[in-house]
């Protein structure tokens, strides 16, 4: 163990492309955002957090996820109040069309540059103006309702001013505000409302009384609906934020299971699988039919086959352990080696190793297996231990399937322990066969 964890520090680039691979592309939460956990949030809801002490990185998703809503919300309700104030100058025409004149440029006075100051505000980011505005509007809109009313008979009056109580309680109900906002547009809605009637009206006020009662009770009784709505609405927040807590961590699950899956345990180097996925992205690069050209004037592939001599005499000699810190040590220098070039090399089995490169210049993979030869040699001391390399080579123009060129290196691998051992053998590929991963 303790060798394996030295050869994951002097190695740890080698690691970083392995945990590079094994992840897959993913649409979660920025990088660039504190992350959280679902564990976090399970806290959250089941203690009943208030929002004031969540943890920052809740807190900050909560104000972007409000910031993004509210924009939206402000500007519908906006337009949608804006049109409802304006069509209900046909209803003036209706019922009392000798104020309707009258309701019309009042409207046009107040409501008109509060809908276009908060669009305005809107588009430049000024966020508290544009929520001021929206609930300045309908406030606006029952001073106009009110003005008008003071001056019809007392019995047309109450029918008017009735239809504004519906104002206020669909106010509290979709205003995006808060309940302490809610609670001040409630108070400046009936101030209005019952301030314009005392100054307008012929009549005495304490006629108006009922009216006033009439508000203060569907904003009292619309308030805790609202509280609801907004708990829920903060409740669906956490619930979407778990998810997405989930869904992250399961991916890095997945992310590290695929990585341990792709790691020698005993080297801590890559494996055969990571070998078979880094050729197919690294090496082989497969696109296309309009990239085949592209990919082949990059330099020739070759797949070498590495293979430590008489390594089970070795064993039996030297005894396991020394042959597991051998198996260790060739890995490390093997990583060394085609790090340089942007090789790929992994464990094959027992004491076999493989590697694969692109040649960025002709001899390129004959100089390379020269250079795993020596190193292995100087590695032993005295208990040497040497390898043969076997190098299947594409053609410039040629290449072949993968396993194509590992059937041909193992056969030049062969070939050099057949003559003798501790040696570079090299063949190339002549035949036309389309490169694949």
């Amino acid at each position: 163990m303790k060798a394996v964890r030295e050869l994951e520090a002097l190695h740890g680039a080698q690691l970083a492309d392995l945990a590079a691979l094994a992840s897959e592309p993913s649409n979660d939460a920025p990088d660039t955002q504190e992350q959280f956990d679902a564990a976090t949030i399970d806290a959250i809801m089941r203690d009943c957090t208030p929002e004031q002490s969540w943890p920052k990185p809740v807190r900050a998703a909560f104000a972007r996820e409000s910031a993004a809503r509210l924009e939206n919300e402000n500007q519908f309700l906006l337009i949608l109040g804006f049109l409802v104030a304006m069509s209900s100058i046909l209803l003036d025409m209706l019922v009392v069309p000798e104020l309707a004149w009258q309701g019309a440029i009042l409207r046009l006075m107040l409501i008109v540059p509060l809908t276009i100051l908060g669009l305005v505000a809107g588009a430049k980011g000024w966020k508290q103006v544009m929520t001021v505005c929206v609930g300045a509007a309908p406030i606006a809109f029952v001073g106009v309702i009110a003005h008008l009313a003071a001056q019809m008979s007392p019995e047309d009056t109450t029918r008017y001013l009735t239809t504004t109580a519906l104002v206020v309680g669909i106010g509290n109900l979709v205003l995006p505000y808060s309940l302490r906002q809610l609670v001040i547009f409630d108070v400046g809605f009936i101030a209005v409302a019952f301030g314009t009637l005392a100054f307008s009206t012929p009549y005495t006020v304490g006629i108006y009384l009922d009216y006033l009662l009439l508000l203060v009770v569907v904003a009292g009784a619309t308030l805790p609906l609202a509280l609801r709505i907004e708990r829920l609405r903060r409740h669906n927040f956490l619930l979407a934020l778990r998810a997405q807590a989930v869904s992250r961590e399961l991916t890095q699950a997945n992310r590290t299971l695929r990585e341990l899956s792709e790691r020698d345990p005993l080297t801590g180097m890559a494996n055969r699988r990571y070998f078979e996925r880094a050729f197919a992205k690294r090496i082989a690069q497969i696109g296309s039919a309009g990239d085949a050209e592209k990919v082949l004037s990059r330099g020739r592939v070759a797949v070498m086959m590495i293979d430590l001599d008489h390594f089970k005499s070795f064993n039996d000699t030297n005894g396991h352990q020394a042959g597991d810190q051998c198996l260790i040590q060739v890995g490390r220098a093997l990583q060394r080696i085609f790090a340089t070039v942007d090789g790929v090399v992994a464990r094959y089995g027992g004491e076999e190793f493989i590697a694969a490169i692109r040649e960025r210049e002709d001899g390129e993979a004959a100089r390379l297996a020269e250079d795993v030869r020596l190193a292995v040699t100087k590695l032993g001391g005295a208990n040497a231990i040497t390898t043969s390399v076997g190098v299947a080579l594409s053609s410039s123009t040629v290449s072949l399937p993968r396993e194509e060129l590992i059937e041909m290196a193992d056969a030049a691998l062969y070939n050099a322990k057949r003559n003798g051992r501790n040696r570079v053998e090299v063949v190339e590929v002549s035949k036309p066969v389309r490169l694949t991963g």
